[in-house]
């Protein structure tokens, strides 16, 4: 086989690569916007979180917009779709091998649920029966070196990595909502495919915070269609990195 080295060619695979980093910004910006508050979404850090936001999203969801063209990272689509392909390898083996927990053919395999008191959905990564309790299975995927600074002390792993320390957080407020006591955190080495299992228990302190945000939204949905009074705005203007990626940036601005 003949390599050529033919600048004509590079240039072509160049314009190729963006054509396909293309593809990515262009699979993010037509996913449609969530309906609803979730659950996932009361997650975030103080200086993220938004009542507004979600406040705007129930009162006009028409008004909901995918964040420009521009605003989407094509790595971060790739990174995105990269973590939804692992969970769905780790929910097919779960479908094939595991208990799952179900009712009537549906299985508890990324299965959306709505909490009425709470007028929150959320969608558990799995929930499995072990030796008749139930357990949420929380999944995630990092990189190799995140991965090596992991102990099988969970509290340790916590501290040396968001990403664990968020799926247990996640994992919390789920049993919280389904009124479990415990949780299968799951980590996978998205490089070798290697993984760590710990097994957490329900802590309420730690959730209070999050169900707080969920009963705010709420409250306030209710406040506003009395006398028209909204939560204040967290953006100075529309060109505030938060508002940049929120898809109810015009609405919030134009009230």
């Amino acid at each position: 086989m003949t390599i050529s080295n033919d600048p004509g060619l590079r240039t072509r695979a160049a314009l190729l690569a963006l054509d396909f980093q293309d593809m990515f910004l262009k699979w993010g910006a037509n996913q449609p916007p969530r309906s609803g508050l979730h659950a996932s979404s009361l997650l975030v850090s103080e200086q993220e979180w938004c009542t507004r936001r979600y406040v705007l999203a129930d009162l006009f969801p028409d008004s909901a917009e995918t964040p420009e063209l521009k605003q989407w990272q094509w790595k971060q689509q790739a990174i995105f779709e990269n973590g939804w392909d692992l969970h769905k390898r780790w929910q097919h083996l779960f479908r094939q091998f595991a208990n799952v927990v179900g009712e009537l053919g549906k299985l508890e395999l990324d299965l959306t649920h709505y909490d009425e008191d709470r007028d929150l959905y959320f969608s558990p990564d799995a929930i499995l029966d072990i030796a008749g309790e139930h357990y949420v299975v929380e999944i995630k995927g990092i990189n190799h070196a995140a991965f090596e600074s992991l102990t099988n002390d969970l509290t340790v792993a916590m501290k040396a990595c968001e990403t664990v320390e968020k799926a247990v957080s996640q994992a919390n407020l789920y049993m919280h909502l389904l009124e479990l006591e415990h949780a299968v955190i799951l980590i996978e080495n998205k490089n070798t495919q290697d993984f760590r299992v710990w097994i957490t228990e329900y802590d309420r302190q730690q959730v209070l915070p999050y169900v707080q945000r969920a009963y705010s939204v709420k409250g306030h949905i209710a406040l506003t269609k009395v006398n028209g009074t909204y939560p204040r705005r967290v953006c100075q203007s529309p060109d505030d990195a938060l508002a940049r990626k929120c898809p109810m940036a015009t609405c919030c601005f134009s009230h």
